[in-house]
């Protein structure tokens, strides 16, 4: 389940790997690799399979207004960035985690997309 929230990325609701990334003081500059899905009419972007060094999220939501200088993307293009992952406390109290700062949006080129 995601949690939207306007002005930051929003994650779902159990996120071991940011998780221990935030817990260790490892949560600037973090390099994460996703697949892209789409974008909906309200301005996020659903990510999957989003990898970093700790580990894979299933999914993760971005606020379009995060992301600086995103590239044209369809759907199923594997992309690479930075963020800053940021702790947070919902309005339920429960404590959730999400991406500030989203830098250096490229595309990750496949073999299938290269022979294309």
């Amino acid at each position: 389940m995601a949690i939207h929230n306007k002005a930051n990325t929003v994650f779902r609701k159990n996120r071991r790997t940011f998780e221990k990334l935030v817990a260790r003081g490892d949560n600037l500059g973090v390099r994460i690799e996703a697949t892209y899905q789409h974008s909906t009419d309200r301005g996020h972007m659903l990510l999957t399979d989003a990898r970093t060094k700790a580990g894979i999220e299933d999914h993760i939501w971005i606020n379009c207004q995060a992301v600086d200088n995103a590239p044209s993307l369809q759907h199923g293009d594997k992309i690479q960035f930075f963020a800053e992952l940021q702790r947070y406390r919902k309005r339920d109290g429960s404590i959730s985690f999400r991406v500030e700062a989203v830098r250096e949006v490229s595309k990750i080129l496949t073999i299938d997309k290269a022979v294309a």
